[in-house]
């Protein structure tokens, strides 16, 4: 099972690189992102937890998983300061 708000490829990314959020205050921008992408966030370690907890043999799976788990606070590091994009990819 895809982590929701992933499933279309998009995801976390698309929410915060949308235009309108780019020209807004930083706060604003820290608000509106914690609304678009908190829930995408959610979704996605929802996912991993639950996935982590299924037995697998697959040792390349435990060990992102385990990776993912602890590299948890990186990602969202961005919803707690506007002034962090989630991707330094600019936009077109």
């Amino acid at each position: 099972m895809v982590p929701r708000g992933l499933r279309d490829g998009n995801g976390v990314t698309a929410c915060s690189r949308s235009k309108k959020l780019k020209v807004l205050p930083s706060e604003k921008r820290q608000q509106k992102g914690q609304e678009l992408n908190r829930p995408v966030l959610e979704g996605f370690w929802a996912w991993v937890e639950e996935t982590s907890a299924k037995y697998t043999a697959n040792e390349s799976l435990k060990r992102a998983l385990t990776y993912t788990t602890n590299q948890r606070k990186y990602p969202e590091t961005f919803l707690e300061d506007g002034r962090i994009p989630i991707s330094n990819v600019e936009q077109k």
